[in-house]
């Protein structure tokens, strides 16, 4: 029973916090095209921010994680629980991510192509979109590696998950498991003192 609240009360702490808060060039991308494509682009992005956003560089993704992570430990009860509930509170986002993968691809079937979308909002260019965490680096890795006379295949698509999405991964997973034992070895520590 903790292990299963710990990871659920992890999971909504952490979602909420980065749901009402992204990082600003995410919200500009909300903004201009979430009236198209529905407000699931900002649940796409707050999954997508918690997965693979750099704990290490933004601090408020850091202070998420931990406080999730803490959270999760304390409600398991154990240190052993803790790191579980934490861990599942992390990999949650996973399928959310998946979900909104395909409603988004469904409105953008739906809606009729790129000739629809609307212009971008006053003040908003496309190198201010292009400075998204993650979005900004894939872009990057992907033109230089055209720029230098390389092609899209399978080798430049493995070196991209292994050099830009794991790291974040293995970051942000390590850091929650961490917290969530602390909380966990915490809790048994008060519990077993009574």
């Amino acid at each position: 029973m903790g292990k299963g609240l710990g990871s659920l009360a992890a999971f909504a702490i952490s979602f909420s916090l980065t749901f009402n808060r992204l990082p600003e060039a995410y919200e500009k991308i909300v903004a201009w095209l979430a009236p198209v494509l529905g407000k699931i682009l900002r649940v796409t992005f707050s999954s997508l921010y918690l997965l693979f956003g750099d704990p290490l560089t933004d601090y408020y993704l850091l202070i998420t994680w931990v406080v999730a992570g803490f959270i999760a430990g304390l409600l398991a009860k154990k240190l052993g629980s803790g790191i579980i509930a934490a861990a599942s509170a992390y990999l949650y986002n996973f399928p959310l991510l998946g979900f909104c993968a395909f409603k988004l691809f469904e409105s953008f079937g739906t809606m009729g192509g790129f000739e629809t979308l609307p212009p971008f909002p006053p003040g908003t260019s496309i190198a201010d979109l292009l400075t998204a965490p993650l979005i900004g680096e894939i872009i990057s890795a992907l033109m230089s590696g055209m720029i230098s006379g390389g092609s899209l295949d399978f080798n430049a698509i493995i070196s991209l998950v292994t050099s830009i999405i794991l790291p974040k991964l293995v970051k942000n997973l390590i850091l929650v498991a961490i917290f969530g034992a602390i909380g966990g070895y915490i809790r048994s520590k008060f519990t077993s003192e009574k």
